[in-house]
């Protein structure tokens, strides 16, 4: 729900960064992606707009694949119990 906080979050460096800081801080051990389906889509976040530019956030953080791993899926798992 980064929208709310600038509709087009992605290309605002300072929401960026501030995503960024709060996984160094936390670590991918306790932090992980997730959508509001369906409001994202009427927000104008499906997720075929969504979750490439999570990867790009991803990339301009230097988070490895690994990393990234745990943020779209590990950590919720463990999180979950799933």
């Amino acid at each position: 729900m980064l929208y709310y906080i600038d509709q087009d979050w992605d290309k605002n460096l300072t929401v960026i960064e501030a995503v960024l800081r709060l996984i160094r801080m936390f670590g991918v051990e306790r932090c992980f992606f997730a959508s509001n389906y369906p409001v994202d889509i009427q927000k104008g976040w499906p997720a075929h707009r969504l979750f490439p530019a999570l990867r790009r956030l991803c990339d301009k953080g230097g988070i490895s694949l690994g990393e990234q791993r745990q943020l779209f899926a590990g950590t919720a798992r463990r999180a979950y119990r799933v």
